[in-house]
């Protein structure tokens, strides 16, 4: 439990403990335990910012910490930008581009594990650098947004990744581990207009690639195989082009369109194929107007939790090259069927016991 629940739980024993004693003659005594209690929430508020506090230092974390580095457990900086996790079979599995030295531009994708979304081993390079000059004429290719989907027919792990070149592309690799080398099965052209995509996989296990152009967002079905995209798309209006993120909470749909110059929006419907209703932003907080200087690059849903899910963010107030706290990850709390990401400086994820509401 955290210093918010125990807090309250003593607040509402001294409460009901002090009504009662009889007020009259044992006022002092009453005074006492209120004093005795405050001094009990003190402390424990203080025990769980000193908790969090050492988890600054290279250890086994135990919560979430804005504004700090991130290190593997090898204690190296956590290198998986713009990325998306993938769950199976109990671990968690995070993909992202890898920014290396001296460019810091992202040639290659590079994965980790955990099983507790805090502490995470460095896995595998799985995407290396696209080298064949008879599809990509280019010297260096840039990797964009890479995402990672398990095809429980097929039973192979996709990975979509975007280019970015004078003539971008989407790569669709294969792999039979989620933590070894996927290689490339289909290549198909992108257009330029788009922004990074993302995947969405619904319950039903049907797979739809998403996309964002300045007038629409357009939503279309993956084939069986997860390797290429359906002619045919389902479109809805767009406020600006940005970059999308998809969800889903028990049979409401949730998606989060921001960019760098924007405000975050939030458009809901009741079937991914029905009427979006736009909502606003749904982040609140410091700088909840300016998307919190970051970049929403996934939505995680927390593995034995209902109602849960977790907002990551690129940081880009940052810079890419100091690499300095390049990660936030926020909790989202649900008001009814709305949607909330508010900024904690330090959380944990007892907070889904205490603050969604359905």
């Amino acid at each position: 439990l955290n210093s918010i629940t125990i807090s309250f739980r003593i607040s509402l024993f001294c409460s009901n403990f002090a009504y009662k004693i009889n007020q009259t003659t044992l006022i002092m005594k009453s005074h006492l335990l209120y004093f005795f209690c405050f001094f009990l929430i003190i402390s424990c508020t203080v025990n769980n910012k000193q908790k969090c506090e050492r988890d600054k230092t290279p250890s086994l974390k135990t919560c979430f910490i804005q504004g700090f580095p991130w290190n593997d457990r090898e204690q190296n900086p956590i290198n998986a930008h713009n990325g998306s996790i993938l769950y199976h079979e109990g671990t968690y599995y995070w993909y992202g581009e890898a920014h290396t030295a001296p460019s810091f531009l992202p040639f290659q994708i590079n994965c980790y594990s955990s099983k507790d979304l805090l502490n995470w081993n460095f896995e595998n390079i799985v995407f290396p650098s696209l080298t064949d000059k008879a599809i990509f004429p280019q010297k260096t290719v840039i990797l964009s947004h890479p995402i990672v989907i398990y095809n429980k027919e097929t039973q192979k792990f996709v990975l979509w990744v975007k280019t970015i070149e004078s003539n971008p592309k989407i790569c669709i690799a294969l792999s039979t581990h989620p933590n070894q080398r996927f290689q490339t099965a289909n290549i198909i052209k992108n257009d330029k207009k788009e922004t990074p995509f993302t995947l969405f996989l619904d319950h039903n296990d049907k797979a739809y690639y998403i996309s964002s152009l300045k007038s629409e967002i357009r939503l279309y079905p993956l084939t069986k195989d997860y390797l290429n995209i359906q002619n045919q798309y389902h479109h809805l209006p767009s406020l600006f082009q940005g970059t999308i993120s998809l969800f889903k909470n028990g049979l409401k749909y949730h998606l989060i369109l921001s960019n760098n110059q924007k405000t975050a929006q939030l458009l809901s419907a009741d079937s991914i194929h029905g009427t979006w209703t736009t909502s606003g932003n749904p982040y609140t907080g410091p700088d909840a107007e300016k998307n919190f200087h970051a970049q929403l690059s996934f939505i995680l849903p927390v593995q034995g939790k209902s109602h849960a899910f977790i907002a990551i963010f690129d940081n880009k107030k940052d810079s890419i090259a100091e690499k300095a706290t390049p990660y936030i990850w926020l909790p989202i709390i649900f008001n009814g069927e709305s949607p909330i990401i508010p900024w904690y400086d330090t959380w944990d994820t007892t907070i889904f016991h205490e603050n969604n509401i359905q």
